[in-house]
């Protein structure tokens, strides 16, 4: 009789927590204008300026690759606004 109750509010529980309801993700993040991508980019770059040649060499042998940021900076001064924006909103 125990097995049967404790099996019942077992497979209740169960039923319970998978008909919660989930939460709705809220799209109210703002994309970033060029100004701020240009000024992330400087961060960026300053960052990867202060890492020693040792930690660069580490990182080069576990795979991660350094990025170019110069080149980074060329391709995402063409693009707009705008364009961030709609960029954005298809994530």
């Amino acid at each position: 009789m125990k097995t049967y109750f404790l099996t019942s509010v077992l497979v209740l529980a169960t039923a319970a927590i998978f008909a919660q309801a989930k939460p709705k993700q809220k799209s109210s993040e703002k994309p970033p204008t060029q100004k701020e991508m240009a000024e992330m980019m400087k961060e960026m770059q300053q960052a990867l300026d202060e890492m020693s040649p040792e930690d660069k060499r580490m990182m080069d042998s576990m795979g991660i690759k350094m990025p170019d940021v110069k080149n980074m900076q060329k391709t995402v001064s063409g693009i707009s606004d705008a364009q961030l924006k709609k960029s954005i909103r298809r994530r």
